[in-house]
């Protein structure tokens, strides 16, 4: 909210560049891929009678979807979010042997949250 108020105090808004739509198509192909990859892939788990393990498989293709993110807002806190993600999928079902342990969703709600407030910090602009 701070950044919007911060934005709409600078003036009306300029008609988004080449560049800019350009960025916010990808950015919306990117999001579309991530959720189609969740929605097929927990469906898939599902069918093959391996529904525990979704949550770990959508803690995954968003970890990654962080990926392409930080190349397109060249923002390098998407890499370490994203790797973070990444590792807690992979590890925490091992460690504590149940993918569906709480484990997974409370770490990754922290990840993300622990990355909006630093998105937020005094001098960013919110891009990184």
């Amino acid at each position: 909210m701070r950044i919007i108020r911060r934005q709409r105090a600078s003036g009306p808004a300029l008609p988004a560049s080449p560049q800019q739509r350009r960025v916010n198509r990808r950015f919306q192909v990117i999001n579309a891929a991530q959720w189609v990859l969740v929605v097929v892939g927990v469906n898939v788990l599902n069918n093959l009678g391996l529904l525990r393990w979704g949550i770990p498989f959508a803690i995954l293709i968003v970890g990654l979807h962080f990926l392409p993110l930080a190349r397109l807002f060249q923002n390098s806190a998407h890499y370490l979010v994203g790797a973070a993600l990444v590792l807690l999928a992979l590890s925490y079902p091992l460690v504590t042997n149940n993918p569906e342990s709480p484990v997974g969703p409370f770490g990754a709600g922290l990840l993300l949250w622990a990355s909006a407030l630093w998105a937020l910090r005094p001098g960013s602009t919110g891009s990184g």
